[in-house]
């Protein structure tokens, strides 16, 4: 090789053969170079591999490792095997005898390593990525073959301690766009050029053809094809002894955002790995269009005839066109946090002591004298397991505000060319969330300081205190580390703060501060007197997080990212470091009751439920801590929290779901109360009624709480009285909801809560109980679900039923006609008898059949319409028989004179009772309802009071 620089224009004549012949010996010293560093740092089986690795594509034998039956791609371009290599053949196989192939025959062109391979940055445990290039033309069935043989290959090499990744691939239709296999893990998304330029600074070529690329001028690299074709047509090359992947003139800038989503994507469970590629995307983008591709520095350095291998390391140039970029812009921070991750990927703790000291540490040595490191600061780097947490959560910080400048950066780059194609707007909305998840500071959000860096806090002495709160209802916790015992005068600022223990102990938790302990010190304020937390509560709550958060939590697939967070699991915590009797067991007394519902306890109706505390794991492995302290409303605020959050992230499944309570007072029943109440509430709104708005009715104290979907959101109603319920359900409502009783509710009447239980089909229900007197009451329960209840007189089963069938009937035909469309034309109507024995105190619903001819009667119909007018006031026009009646006309004597008509047409009958079997309303009573129409209750609510009222009168006639 001669010493001078290369400079030959393709218009002055392009490369002469002495130039050419120069630079392939270059080029070929670089890549024996790397060869050799590369051997250096395997084993000898390592070895013995990558001496195999072409001869076992060049033939195909049984007798060898990757031998496919059927005929396969082999035979590789301008390959002989060497003694050494037949020497190590005889090893694997003994009985094999080696015969040359025809070389115009060879499959192959050519087999490559690339990336860290031959490096700084490769290591024993480095992978080996290879790629085995085919000639053009090969059927889809021989590539197939070819995967096969180095997938057997693969296999082979892993009894080595290798891991390999081959990728068969045609050199003509990558250059011309197609990468093949190349579009798996190593490539990403859309990098193309970014890949080429990779390849090129990194590759070393094993065995085959050599790449054209060498012998196209970096300084002309826009004229790649001309150089290429001047280099063939001037007979000083064959194109069948070069392999052409093509020129990397220019990265297109919308590589950029493909690549630097990928980077970004793999870095934020790897930062220190991808950091250097992110910067390196990020100085091509800032310099576009006029950057210079690296690999084109590599060429240029050749051409240079500077062949120093530890300048023309892939990874050191890397490095030192990072540290021009950055110093040029004086950022010194993101330096030095791009040297701090170049040293972590070298992966040599230059303060351990070496005998034999490799090429690697040499290098990485003098570069650390260069920076001007200490040997402390460089103890600290090897010491990056046992940092302190002080150290993590400021190398975090560090970490995260370069992934987030690096997302900002793709973005504002994507925004200014416009990619905005559905795949591109997915993988950035993938991208952001992932960084949301796992970098986002949200209220309640455990923040995992270790995430980065992961070091191992578990020796860190971990307290955590009480502290004085300025809201003298509400508790503050505070975890510290150092086993601080006394907050003096002026307490340090707390790692972590909460208004919830729970919140401050599973942030402990999962940053690994709780690794090394079954118990840690907490410390309560002394004044505070309504804390009760026992060593045995804590123990049990730090083991319940190891048992239902197993750590590390399973890695999130990619396309968990395309959907919305969803919540997979969630622990509810009852009355932490409470006792909802404390002023009982502080004496050692415990209350006795036949009441044992835990949320209406005893004959003083106590909800035990005090605090809570709800831990919940969403799909995107973000862990959330929600507390509720609310007294009165503690229980139903985090009910429905728990229901609008399923509700909204749109997810089908319901989560798993676990009540505990550790308190001293009767933790088992309290649990296991709540998780009923959730389970049964979860369950019914989520999977037995999932497309109907339905209620769900409970007690708690001596309050009634009704749950409700309306409206794309979960509310409630709290009622303090039976008859205030029974009020709420005669409200009308937009469309048909049934009401589910929890298992406790209503359980002092037993009346309303068998029909309620019964009342889940839609449809006209009737109920109706016998009273003494000649009396019954009548619950009606219409086809939107409301209620409406009434007491009629009652002489038998037949003559209270028959009227009220007519008079559903013909309402139905009424609405109908009205045009109420959500109303079925013909309804099921159910009658039903409540009975109830005294002596045992059962009770039952009976079915009761009606007569299905309604025009059969035996009693006198009667038709009212309702009007209302312009003073506001409600009128009446009563038809019997032929006569008719208006409220307008008589006033006060409309009633008299209405019952009066009724009794003299009705002396005959067995009982005089004024049934009204039709009723009309006017239009404008309709359009002032609530919803614009009628329902069934609006009609019975109108024949009640004017019923009652005639009755009334006709009682006393």
């Amino acid at each position: 090789m001669q010493a001078y620089n290369i400079v030959k224009k393709i218009a002055d004549g392009g490369l002469d053969y002495p130039s050419m012949t120069e630079l392939g010996k270059r080029f070929r010293a670089v890549n024996e170079g790397r060869l050799e560093r590369l051997r250096s740092g395997m084993q000898n089986t390592q070895q013995q591999f990558l001496e195999l690795l072409p001869m076992l594509f060049h033939v195909n034998h049984h007798m060898l490792p990757g031998w496919i039956e059927d005929d396969v791609p082999k035979g590789v371009s301008f390959y002989y095997p060497d003694r050494a290599v037949l020497s190590s053949l005889g090893q694997i196989s003994r009985s094999y005898r080696y015969k040359q192939p025809n070389q115009l025959n060879s499959d192959i062109s050519s087999i490559f390593l690339m990336g860290s391979t031959g490096t700084i940055g490769q290591s024993s445990q480095s992978d080996l990525d290879i790629w085995i290039c085919h000639v053009a033309g090969l059927s889809a069935e021989k590539i197939y073959l070819l995967e096969q043989k180095a997938e057997l290959i693969s296999e082979w090499a892993m009894g080595m301690n290798l891991e390999v990744h081959f990728f068969v691939m045609d050199a003509h239709a990558f250059k011309v766009g197609s990468k093949g296999r190349l579009t798996s893990e190593n490539a990403g998304s859309t990098q193309h050029y970014l890949l080429l330029d990779e390849f090129y600074r990194s590759h070393i070529l094993i065995a085959g053809a050599e790449p054209a690329w060498w012998l196209v001028p970096p300084y002309e690299e826009h004229l790649y094809n001309q150089h290429v074709r001047h280099n063939i047509d001037s007979g000083f090359l064959n194109y069948g002894a070069i392999i052409d992947f093509g020129g990397v003139p220019r990265i297109p800038v919308d590589e950029f955002v493909g690549a630097g989503m990928w980077h970004l994507y793999k870095g934020i469970d790897a930062p220190y790995k991808s950091l250097l590629k992110l910067m390196l995307l990020e100085l091509y983008a800032f310099s576009f269009p006029k950057a210079q591709c690296l690999c084109l520095d590599f060429k240029q350095a050749v051409y240079d005839f500077k062949l120093n291998l530890d300048e023309l390391d892939p990874y050191v140039m890397l490095y030192r066109r990072l540290e021009r970029y950055l110093l040029s812009r004086k950022q010194t921070v993101r330096l030095e946090l791009v040297r701090r991750a170049f040293y972590f990927k070298i992966g040599i703790s230059l303060s351990r002591k070496s005998r034999s000291p490799s090429w690697r540490r040499i290098l990485i040595d003098r570069l650390a004298i260069e920076w001007g490191w200490t040997a402390e600061h460089i103890a600290h780097l090897d010491n990056k397991e046992q940092w302190g947490i002080d150290d993590v959560i400021r190398e975090q910080k560090v970490l995260i505000a370069e992934l987030t400048h690096s997302y900002r950066f793709l973005t504002q780059i994507a925004q200014k060319i416009k990619a905005a194609s559905k795949l591109r707007k997915q993988e950035m909305l993938i991208l952001g969330r992932k960084l949301s998840a796992a970098f986002d500071r949200k209220p309640g959000k455990i923040e995992i300081i270790n995430s980065t860096v992961s070091a191992d806090l578990s020796r860190e002495k971990l307290t955590v205190h009480q502290l004085q709160s300025e809201h003298p209802e509400q508790s503050l916790w505070g975890a510290y580390c150092n086993q601080l015992t006394r907050m003096g005068s002026h307490p340090p600022q707390p790692l972590k703060h909460s208004s919830s223990l729970i919140e401050v102990m599973i942030w402990s938790y999962f940053n690994g501060l709780l690794d090394a302990h079954i118990n840690i010190p907490v410390f309560t304020l002394l004044e505070d007197d309504s804390i009760t937390l026992t060593d045995y509560e804590l123990k049990e709550i730090i083991n319940s997080f190891r048992y239902h958060f197993h750590k590390p939590l399973k890695a999130v697939p990619q396309e968990a990212f395309v959907y919305k967070s969803c919540l997979v699991k969630t622990i509810l915590y009852v009355n932490v470091a409470r006792d909802p009797m404390a002023h009982l067991s502080a004496r050692g007394l415990q209350k006795i009751s036949n009441r044992t519902d835990s949320l209406d306890f005893s004959s003083l109706r106590e909800n035990l439920v005090q605090t809570l505390d709800l831990v919940v794991l969403n799909s995107w492995n973000e862990v959330h801590v929600s507390r509720f302290d609310l007294h009165d409303d503690t229980l139903v605020q985090c009910l429905l929290f728990l229901l609008n959050s399923i509700a909204t992230s749109g997810s089908k499944q319901m989560p798993e779901f676990e009540a505990l309570c550790f308190s001293v007072t009767r933790p088992a029943a309290i649990a296991n109360r709540v998780q009923q109440l959730f389970r049964d509430v979860m369950r019914y709104f989520f999977l037995d009624h999932q497309n109907v708005p339905g209620r769900y009715v409970f007690g708690y104290e001596d309050k009634i709480s009704v749950i409700s979907f309306d409206r794309n959101k979960f509310t409630s109603i709290q009622v303090d009285t039976q008859q205030e319920f029974i009020e709420m359900l005669t409200q009308e409502r937009l469309e048909f909801a049934p009401i589910r009783l929890d298992r406790y509710a209503l359980a002092e009447n037993r009346e309303l809560r068998m029909i309620l239980s019964n009342s889940y089909l839609r449809g006209i229900q009737v109920y109706f109980r016998r009273l003494s007197g000649q009396r019954a009451k009548i619950y009606v329960v219409d086809e939107y679900g409301s209620l409406f209840s009434y007491q009629v007189p009652f002489l038998n089963v037949r003559t209270l039923i028959k009227p009220l069938y007519r008079f559903l009937r013909i309402i139905e035909y009424r609405k109908n006609t009205d045009g109420d469309s959500e109303a079925p034309l013909v309804q099921e109507i159910f009658f039903y008898e409540y009975l109830e024995n005294t002596q045992d105190r059962t009770a039952r619903l009976i079915r009761r059949r009606t007569e299905s001819d309604i025009t059969d009667s035996d009693f006198y119909n009667i038709r009212a319409l309702v009007r209302k007018e312009h003073d506001g006031n409600i009128h009446y026009t009563v038809l019997v028989g032929e006569r008719e009646f208006d409220s307008l006309t008589l006033g006060q004597q409309f009633y008299v004179t209405v019952a009066k008509a009724l009794s003299e047409m009705n002396q005959l009958h067995e009982t005089q009772v004024c049934y009204v079997t039709d009723l009309e309303l006017a239009d404008e009573i309709k359009a002032d309802l609530p919803f614009g129409r009628a329902q069934t209750i609006h009609y019975f609510q109108y024949k009640y009071r004017l019923e009652s009222r005639i009755n009334s009168v006709l009682k006393g006639l």
